[in-house]
Order: C-alpha cells, then sequence, then structure tokens
C-alpha cells in the first residue's frame, strides 16, 4: 500500500496499525554452505538464543548459500545483525526433552548461523 496516497477508504486505521506493529520480514543469507535447508516455520532467535520469530521461506543462492524471510521483531532487522535458524525436525515428534529428562547421549537442537541482509537485493553496477 502506498501510505503517501491522501485518499483511500481505512487510510487511517492502516497508519495507526503501522505505527503499533512490532513484526517484519526481513532478509537472511546462511553464514555457511551445505547446512541444513532452513523451511517454513523453523525458528529464529538472536545471538543470545531469544525466539524472536519464524523463517518464511528459504532458497539457495548461484553462489550455494541459502537466502531466506523471516518474519521477526522488528528490532532485529537491521543490515549485518547475526541471527540463528534453529531447524525443526520433520513430522510430530517434539524437538528435544525437558531438561529434567536429559540424559549423556541425547541431541538437543542448534542453531545455524545468519546474517541480516537489506530487504531488497542491491545491484552492482
Amino acid at each position: 500500500m502506498k501510505f503517501h496516497k491522501p485518499y483511500f477508504i481505512g487510510r487511517k486505521a492502516l497508519l495507526e496499525k503501522e505505527a503499533t506493529r512490532t513484526m517484519e520480514i526481513l532478509r537472511f543469507r546462511m553464514n555457511e554452505r551445505g547446512v541444513r535447508m532452513a523451511k517454513l516455520g523453523d525458528l529464529v532467535v538472536d545471538k543470545r538464543g531469544k525466539y524472536i520469530g519464524r523463517v518464511t521461506s528459504c532458497a539457495l543462492d548461484t553462489e550455494g548459500f541459502q537466502i531466506g524471510l523471516a518474519y521477526v521483531d522488528r528490532k532485529y532487522n537491521r543490515e549485518g545483525t547475526p541471527i540463528g535458524i534453529i531447524p525443526l525436525p520433520h513430522g510430530e515428534v517434539s524437538p528435544t526433552k525437558p531438561v529434567e529428562e536429559l540424559a549423556l547421549g541425547d541431541k538437543m537442537l542448534l542453531q545455524e548461523w545468519a546474517t541480516v541482509l537489506t530487504r531488497f537485493p542491491v545491484e552492482n553496477t
């Protein structure tokens, strides 16, 4: 929607909602090749492991790195910000056990690191 246009039905309500919005889409690139493919619904965490959103889509770029979009807390949408993507297992299996039930040798989910990019790619000229 073009907010600069002065007249359209619902403009006032849309501008009020936009002012209070806390989530937005960001574009990211995985830092390494060959990591598990990020998919819809995978968790996104900040550098301290705090949940900040979910992956919406991901694909490979021409260099073999994963490029994707995620719906996250807007304060993390700054170019160069490190984020973690936790690829969830397929199916309805719980990703981890409660801490009290962990035993030596149990597997835990770990994040793969990515970097926030500008929302739209910039062409080199």
